[in-house]
């Protein structure tokens, strides 16, 4: 939908009338077109949509603003998607930029990257027993630790390879 459209014809100077013209579709795909003349000398504002004709006065109109408005308009907020073809992250970038800063700091491939390193540090680091200071060696290694940092090895280089894919990087052997 495009913003509505201040025009001002030669015929409309002599009068001191401006327009405001708004065409949009409706939700069967036909053509509307509504149109807002205000005539300065007189008072008077006109509005027109399709056949129907509204006079007022102009002290009456405060504003202009043409909306579009298909189905209910009661349930029109209560989707994810409004009818302007919005998302989550355009309305939560509108109403919560907080809150969309936050989520996308957490929940992006290089936090995950970072926290599976980090927990991969904290198995290898588990699987040695630890007594007095130091490792003790002559105990065997935790193969539940070992498994599991090996498990953390394999995801560890898989998001770190999305996460180059993402920043398009290229490797050459």
């Amino acid at each position: 939908m495009s913003p509505p459209v201040s025009t001002e014809s030669p015929e409309s100077k002599r009068a001191h009338c401006t327009e405001f013209k708004y065409t949009h579709k409706d939700g069967k795909g036909v053509e509307i077109c509504e149109r807002l003349s205000i005539n300065r000398l007189s008072g008077q504002a006109t509005w027109y949509r399709g056949g129907e004709v509204r006079i007022f006065h102009q002290a009456e109109v405060t504003g202009v603003r043409f909306s579009a408005r298909t189905g209910d308009p009661s349930g029109e907020f209560r989707t994810w998607q409004s009818i302007r073809g919005e998302g989550l992250f355009e309305l939560l970038q509108r109403n919560a930029p907080l809150l969309l800063t936050l989520l996308l700091t957490i929940l992006n491939i290089f936090t995950a990257d970072l926290l599976i390193a980090a927990v991969l540090c904290l198995r290898l680091w588990q699987v040695f027993p630890w007594r007095e200071g130091g490792y003790d060696m002559s105990l065997g290694p935790d193969y539940r630790d070992l498994v599991a940092s090996s498990a953390l090895a394999f995801l560890s280089a898989g998001t770190t390879l999305l996460s180059a894919w993402w920043l398009r990087l290229r490797f050459r052997v």
